[in-house]
């Protein structure tokens, strides 16, 4: 039996936790923030407290930059290091290490995924023990309502999920990855400033927010919700890694089908979390359809042969036209669910606008893939644009009806008429085809 303990664990886990070890920066960062968290932890309980007159400028202060730091560290600096080691590993896809590797694509983005956890975990436990400790030696009382282990818990889960979504957006540009940590220091503060302002933030900070929004059943529906958000990053992620020959659409196309499973079972075990969970997973399942066809990925012929049986391998494989072709059924059922069980839904306006809806995707996936190769990583970006412009010159153009019915962006100026559905259904079947017979050949 070999000594090295290391050799008992993913091999992946092992590779990524020692890269972040050699990486200059990362453990400079950890740190100093941790000597910064001490330093404002001692800072925070020196001087008299709030209720004997101490200083409330002061106690904010400490309090306000413990929470930012932490959050930094754990929503921050560990995400983005698990980034860019996907981010590195992806420009050298064809170097020996991932040609010769046995592991699968799988295995090894949640073999970083699980390193970056681990990292996680062992920060948020060393800050507890430091911040339990210094509270017990000090002498300060404990809160039996709002327990110190509780905030760190919180802070852990919303660091984890930042891991997944910053794995996610490393096969994107540098660009986007940028904009997503301004954007999520930006929450971070704004977190931070509104239980500040809320008067939150000495009345138990994250937990009291938490109890706020989710309580009892609730809380289930949402740790549910954020798992299924995981797998369907994590498969996302995996194409970082993925051979041509691998199908990295079929995970994703089931994670689908199962959100869409989970509104009956909502609405028959609590009905009224259903239009909750109905907004959810509107969200996520458009989400999970234009990821599909936006990402960079392979479309072989090679993949029909893996396909599973009794099953259209159409419905299967990867592709433009293939992503495109699924996203009716799915936007079918959406609009089914919400017919179903939002009571206040007008059945012929909902059917008219999901129509629309379905039209301005399509058409937003054959203009991205006309103007934009497959492979490039700004394809997300890309597209995006292209919406922002559609919607503008769509709000702006002083156009008739039924010049209206056949532009695919008049889903944002909410002038809707069923009467004009013979249009819209005519110009979304030929996007639909250009889509599959054109754009769509492997």
């Amino acid at each position: 039996m070999n000594k090295h303990f290391s050799d008992y664990l993913p091999p992946a886990l092992v590779r990524d936790f020692r890269r972040s070890i050699r990486t200059p920066w990362y453990p400079i960062m950890l740190g100093l923030c941790m000597v910064l968290f001490v330093w404002q932890l001692y800072s925070s309980h020196t001087g008299e407290s709030i209720m004997d007159g101490g200083s409330i400028v002061d106690k904010t202060s400490s309090t306000f930059t413990m929470l930012a730091l932490m959050g930094a560290l754990m929503w921050v600096i560990i995400p983005v290091r698990a980034c860019g080691s996907v981010s590195a590993d992806a420009r050298v896809k064809g170097t020996n290490f991932m040609m010769l590797t046995p592991l699968t694509s799988r295995q090894l983005v949640w073999g970083i995924w699980i390193s970056a956890c681990v990292q996680e975990i062992v920060v948020a436990g060393i800050a507890l023990l430091i911040h339990w400790g210094y509270a017990t030696i000090a002498g300060i009382p404990g809160d039996a309502e709002n327990p110190i282990w509780l905030n760190y818990s919180i802070l852990l889960c919303g660091g984890i999920l930042m891991c997944t979504a910053f794995l996610f957006a490393a096969q994107l540009s540098k660009l986007i990855r940028t904009l997503l940590v301004l954007f999520t220091i930006l929450s971070l503060i704004n977190l931070v400033i509104f239980l500040l302002e809320s008067g939150l933030l000495f009345r138990g900070g994250l937990i009291a927010l938490c109890r706020d929004a989710l309580s009892g059943t609730g809380l289930y529906l949402f740790l549910a919700d954020a798992v299924m958000v995981i797998l369907l990053l994590m498969e996302f992620a995996r194409r970082s890694y993925a051979a041509p020959a691998e199908n990295c659409s079929r995970s994703v196309r089931v994670l689908i089908l199962l959100s869409l499973v989970s509104v009956p079972l909502i609405y028959r075990c609590c009905a009224e979390y259903v239009s909750v969970q109905l907004s959810f997973v509107t969200y996520y399942s458009l989400f999970a359809c234009m990821s599909d066809a936006l990402l960079p990925t392979y479309s072989l012929k090679g993949h029909d042969r893996r396909a599973w049986p009794f099953l259209p391998a159409y419905l299967q494989v990867p592709g433009i036209g293939q992503s495109a072709f699924f996203l009716l059924p799915v936007a079918a059922v959406l609009c089914w669910l919400n017919c179903a069980y939002l009571d206040s839904v007008n059945r012929e306006d909902e059917i008219y606008w999901w129509l629309q809806l379905v039209y301005m995707l399509l058409t937003l996936l054959l203009i991205t893939d006309l103007t934009c190769r497959r492979t490039n990583e700004n394809r997300p970006a890309w597209a995006f644009l292209i919406f922002i412009v559609g919607a503008i010159l769509s709000s702006l153009l002083p156009l008739s009806p039924g010049v209206l019915a056949a532009l695919p962006f008049n889903t944002l100026r909410g002038e809707l008429s069923s009467e004009l559905f013979p249009i819209t259904a005519g110009a979304l079947a030929l996007v639909l085809c250009l889509l599959m017979f054109w754009r769509g050949r492997r």
